[in-house]
């Protein structure tokens, strides 16, 4: 069993069955669910997750089969420029000179941890217009990620190559600037995925994750998003001050009036040694899952009518992103909208009916020391309302002061009474038993 699953690991994709599970649960069902989930939030799954190469916002100026050079074995790449935030231009004046372009000897970066295998250095820019066919793919840099996956940048600007093979590298680590060597008529980053070393290798899908698109009003966060031609991208930037809100005290106990019943919540540790909310009258627990990008909620174990599983609904997904016209989206499965009849009538039909569940629609509002968390689906009810609202309010460094959610016409709203200070934690409760669904919200 070891063997066959560590063949199976090595395959360049997950997207065909038998699919590995990446966390751990206490039913099929709950894998299943988790799958489902993800695969209609971010889409296929990818054995590694790669990131834009680069900072600030960019263009794709040629994607995935493009007119020019993304034809045949090559199709699944990118080029990627950059236009002046008003003008609309690639260059500034006429762009007779390299260095007038924009994107010209910007910064580029590693998609993904990775061994630099190959490098080149010392080829010279080409005059706009010009093109050096003999090298085609000009100074590049080529990372091995994992078994048969590989990336490349190329075109960058001659002797700025900041890496050496044999090095590894983190995601994000500077690989070189941008150029316009070999062959690229003006300067131009190229990104591709490739099932060999050798450049010019078969190229391989990427799909980029945390990728925010748009412009002005209409700027929206993917989980996974393969970018197509004319469309304007940015890497999601995550600012840290965020992550304070997200903070409850370790020990910290907190007392919610729920309608006309009190539930009380205690920040503490599992088992495994990872965050969770546990409401000590329901008998429940909730995965907090942290990482650089965002917060999310993960598995959560216990009775499902806790004020837990409402907090899961609100902040299913949050990045750690303050662009205030930002939208970002999570899926919320039906079987979370509680009923036990609802749950049973899932778990009977989820193999042969793959419903993902409600699509949500996020935005954040920052207000002095508080940050409201919105949430809206975009399927609507017989009067055309939402059929699920949420919207938590999170204080710096205390948590959900507030925690309200309508679904479908029913009204459940929780108010923070008191918390008490920290070390007050407790030893894991007895059916704590199950490691947490790592896959649920992990944003990496």
């Amino acid at each position: 069993m070891f063997c066959v699953i560590s063949a199976l690991r090595q395959r360049v994709s997950q997207a065909h069955s038998p699919r590995l599970a990446t966390f751990a649960a206490d039913s099929p069902e709950r894998l299943l669910l988790a799958d489902i989930k993800e695969r209609a939030l971010a889409g296929e799954p990818s054995v590694v997750p790669f990131r834009l190469p680069f900072t600030g916002v960019w263009s794709c100026t040629q994607g995935v089969d493009g007119a020019y050079t993304h034809r045949g074995s090559q199709r699944h790449a990118y080029d990627f420029e950059v236009y002046a935030e008003h003008a609309g231009s690639l260059c500034r004046g006429d762009g007779d000179n390299v260095t007038d372009y924009h994107c010209y000897g910007l910064p580029v970066l590693a998609a993904a941890d990775g061994t630099v295998v190959a490098t080149e250095n010392t080829l010279p820019d080409n005059a706009i217009g010009g093109m050096s066919l003999d090298r085609p793919w000009g100074n590049q840099v080529t990372l091995q990620h994992a078994p048969s996956v590989y990336s490349v940048v190329a075109h960058l600007a001659p002797h700025t190559v900041a890496v050496y093979p044999g090095q590894f590298v983190r995601r994000g680590t500077l690989l070189g600037y941008v150029g316009s060597s070999g062959r690229s008529p003006r300067p131009h980053l190229h990104f591709q995925l490739q099932s060999e070393a050798r450049l010019g290798s078969p190229s391989l899908p990427c799909r980029f994750v945390d990728v925010v698109v748009g412009e002005a009003d209409q700027k929206r966060l993917e989980a996974g998003h393969v970018p197509r031609e004319g469309e304007a991208l940015r890497a999601l930037e995550p600012n840290y001050a965020l992550a304070a809100y997200f903070e409850l005290p370790h020990g910290a106990r907190y007392t919610y009036r729920v309608g006309q019943r009190r539930e009380r919540l205690e920040s503490c540790l599992d088992t495994w040694g990872l965050p969770i909310l546990r409401s000590l009258e329901r008998r429940s627990e909730l995965v907090l899952c942290r990482s650089d990008a965002g917060f999310s909620c993960g598995e959560l174990r216990g009775a499902g009518d806790s004020l837990l599983g409402w907090l899961r609904l609100c902040l299913s997904r949050v990045p750690y992103d303050r662009e205030p016209e930002l939208r970002f989206r999570s899926i919320v499965p039906q079987r979370w909208l509680g009923g036990w009849l609802r749950g049973l009538y899932w778990d009977v039909t989820a193999s042969f009916v793959r419903v993902p569940g409600l699509t949500l629609d996020g935005w954040l509002e920052l207000e002095g020391e508080q940050l409201t968390v919105h949430g809206s689906s975009r399927e609507l009810d017989a009067r055309a309302q939402p059929l699920l609202r949420t919207r938590a309010v999170m204080k710096r460094g205390l948590g959900p002061s507030l925690i309200e959610v309508v679904v479908e016409g029913r009204v459940v709203r929780a108010e923070l009474l008191g918390e008490a200070p920290a070390g007050l934690a407790t030893a894991p409760s007895a059916h704590s038993a199950v490691r947490p669904a790592f896959g649920l919200g992990d944003w990496s």
